[in-house]
């Protein structure tokens, strides 16, 4: 849809129905019963509807579009850019909590691992930079993720080539830094501490830049 509306900077009335198709299909977007999914699942869930509900608030410009004989008018393209772009991150927003909703176990691919385990460790450190600047951040979501590292996998990587022998060293690097420095922060939030403060934050702010370099160098020497 942002697309169309670049386009429609040097384009006319032509380009409203697919801006007016796409737009449909978000109206239109299936709802579900989250009711009984982990918290993860949820908190996804009611982004997803958030972005859809955004969009929709601008229905009757989109629909309007083509019926005076031109395309939207460039003030109303501004808004719906900037509308279009708060849609957007929600959304991504959403696709992050639902890669959250998953879990380590030593029978995923050594791969897999490395992939949620640095989402753990961004997570941790999005959450702390918020804590940073202000916000209040429930232990619950953090504790989630500190599981995750906490538990992450071992694997026997021997007989595997130098890449994978390479990456997994890197993987339990980045682990065997970070793990230090966030459980008294995880003991605090399971003692029933309820919220991260900023002091969590500058303890943990370089081992957890330093954990998510590793995991992004395993990841390239394993080819993701």
């Amino acid at each position: 849809m942002t697309g169309i509306l670049n386009q429609m900077l040097s384009g006319g009335a032509e380009l409203c129905a697919p801006l007016q198709e796409k737009y449909q299909s978000i109206h239109n977007a299936p709802q579900y019963d989250v009711s009984g999914q982990p918290s993860q699942i949820q908190q996804a869930y009611a982004l997803y509807r958030q972005a859809i509900d955004l969009v929709d608030t601008r229905a009757l410009t989109i629909q309007e579009c083509g019926k005076g004989g031109g395309p939207i008018g460039r003030n109303d393209q501004g808004i719906l850019h900037g509308l279009f772009a708060q849609a957007a991150s929600l959304f991504g927003q959403a696709v992050d909590w639902t890669k959250r909703a998953g879990t380590v176990s030593a029978d995923m691919p050594f791969k897999d691992a490395v992939a949620r385990v640095q989402l753990a460790v961004s997570q941790i450190g999005l959450a702390f930079q918020r804590v940073s600047v202000g916000r209040v951040e429930r232990c619950e979501p953090f504790v989630d993720e500190y599981n995750i590292i906490a538990n992450a996998p071992t694997y026997d990587v021997s007989a595997q080539s130098a890449n994978i022998q390479t990456a997994y060293s890197l993987y339990r690097n980045a682990i065997e830094t970070v793990l230090p420095r966030i459980t008294p922060v995880a003991e605090m939030c399971n003692k029933g501490g309820g919220v991260l403060n900023k002091l969590d934050f500058f303890t943990a702010q370089r081992p957890l830049k330093e954990a998510e370099s590793y995991l992004t160098q395993a990841l390239n020497l394993l080819g993701q």
